[in-house]
């Protein structure tokens, strides 16, 4: 496997996998310079598929065969907003990414995958509706998204995904938790041609915005939250029995209806099921105190064996 431009190892522990980085760091970059990872995408995949992609601290990209697909976020810094934050950020949103067709911006063929998020106004703010489709071709898909703090002084999350009038925007196999208004939502005809599927929608207001059964839905677990717009092609009101979402483990326990469950016979939500940790002391943000998600991993193996050979989060 390969995630954030580097290669993986997969030693097995009973039903668990502990996927470790090995070999060189191939992809690294300054994880502060947004505009510096912007200019190395666009002279990798050019200008025209490069323009107008948003990205945040900690991001990370990688370029991959053909069309660009971009890691576009490692892990969102969690910020509160105190008084300072407050007067920095004024009105403007703090969002993992926006892009904007009205502005003038391109984003094309965009791959955003196995991040985690939280503490955000919107996952993604993306729109395109003055042009046909110079914002199109996303796929979002094994990402974390959740503001479990909202209320506490952090931000309350507003969308998970806002993809208004994207073209064949795909949303697949991502957790939405404790999300104040909607998990993910088009509300434009040019979705038609977009997909929401497997995704896991936990304690959100609404789970989906959609606009005359546009995108297609299906095979969406949807427990705590509002089911308005969901087709009955969605899994409604099971608890998908996560382990400890309310301190960040999104993982599922066994016998999680969503196990197996989605498209295909695959596990609804971002994270596989038997356990899958990832351990990657490079990774800026690495830490022994989470949980091994491939977007925070473990920074010690000690840390990964610790958990799998103990409780088996």
């Amino acid at each position: 496997m390969v995630a954030f431009g580097r290669r993986y190892a997969r030693p097995g522990i009973g039903d668990v996998q502990i996927r470790t980085a090995v070999g060189d760091a191939a992809g690294d970059i300054d994880t502060t310079a947004a505009r510096r990872i912007a200019q190395r995408v666009a002279d990798e995949v050019g200008e025209q598929d490069a323009q107008g992609i948003g990205v945040a601290r900690h991001a990370r990209r990688r370029v991959g065969l053909g069309d660009a697909q971009i890691d576009a976020l490692g892990r969102s810094e969690r910020r509160q907003l105190d008084d300072k934050v407050a007067r920095e950020i004024g009105k403007a949103h703090l969002d993992c990414i926006q892009v904007f067709d009205s502005n003038g911006e391109i984003g094309k063929r965009v791959e955003v995958s196995y991040n985690v998020e939280h503490d955000f106004h919107q996952g993604l703010m993306g729109e395109c509706k003055k042009t046909k489709d110079n914002v199109s071709d996303w796929n979002f898909h094994h990402n974390i998204a959740s503001c479990p703090n909202g209320g506490q002084g952090f931000v309350d999350g507003a969308w998970g995904l806002c993809a208004v009038g994207i073209p064949r925007f795909q949303a697949v196999n991502n957790t939405y938790y404790s999300i104040k208004w909607y998990g993910v939502g088009s509300t434009d005809k040019k979705a038609e041609e977009g997909v929401v599927r497997n995704n896991l929608f936990v304690k959100i207001d609404q789970a989906m915005k959609v606009k005359d059964s546009a995108p297609a839905q299906d095979h969406n677990l949807i427990f705590q939250a509002g089911k308005r717009d969901a087709s009955d092609k969605n899994l409604l009101d099971m608890d998908p029995k996560m382990v400890e979402p309310e301190v960040g483990n999104y993982r599922l326990q066994k016998g999680s209806p969503a196990i197996g469950a989605g498209a295909d016979g695959v596990t609804i939500g971002a994270l596989e099921y038997p356990n899958v940790y990832y351990v990657d002391p490079r990774h800026p943000a690495a830490t022994d105190d989470g949980f091994g998600y491939a977007g925070q991993p473990y920074k010690t193996l000690a840390g990964a064996l610790a958990v799998a050979q103990g409780d088996g989060r």
